[in-house]
């Protein structure tokens, strides 16, 4: 079994943090954050760099860095393949878009939050307290699952 790593991702990898946060990772973006203090936050947080830089990726610091190739985040992922797992235990248990971790809630504490026929058909939702997003297993969810299988088999 992987451990569960967490990552800094340079501000160009929007979309691979979305995908890691689905899957459980701690994926950090700070943006306008300079390269030194990344490197520090790494250094201290014990979080690995992600970056498309190979300036960044080759900096003679000591600390944990990865250079993404690809720019499909398909890819990106394959690319992590050695560090990471789909895990389904662990999926959708951050939010994709702040990176807090998400918590389990009845829906009709939030019910004047969401469409009625969600708080009819889903007992529990997940709640975001760092930004308030709302997440249930909607349609997407499968398609979601689906796309992780072809990445994960």
């Amino acid at each position: 079994m992987k451990k569960q790593c967490s990552f800094h991702l340079a501000e160009n990898l929007n979309r691979l943090a979305h995908w890691l946060r689905i899957m459980g990772y701690d994926a950090a973006i700070y943006r306008a954050v300079s390269f030194d203090v990344l490197v520090t936050r790494c250094q201290k947080e014990r979080r690995i760099l992600l970056t498309r830089s190979s300036k960044e990726a080759s900096d003679k610091r000591r600390f944990q860095r990865i250079l993404i190739k690809s720019t499909d985040y398909r890819n990106q992922l394959t690319e992590l393949g050695e560090i990471i797992e789909c895990n389904n235990q662990n999926l959708f248990t951050r939010c994709p878009k702040c990176n807090h971790p998400l918590i389990d809630s009845p829906s009709e504490k939030v019910a004047t939050l969401i469409p009625a026929y969600i708080c009819e058909a889903h007992k529990i939702v997940q709640v975001c307290r760092g930004c308030g997003h709302i997440y249930w297993q909607g349609t997407h969810f499968e398609a979601i699952k689906n796309t992780l299988r072809s990445i994960f088999p």
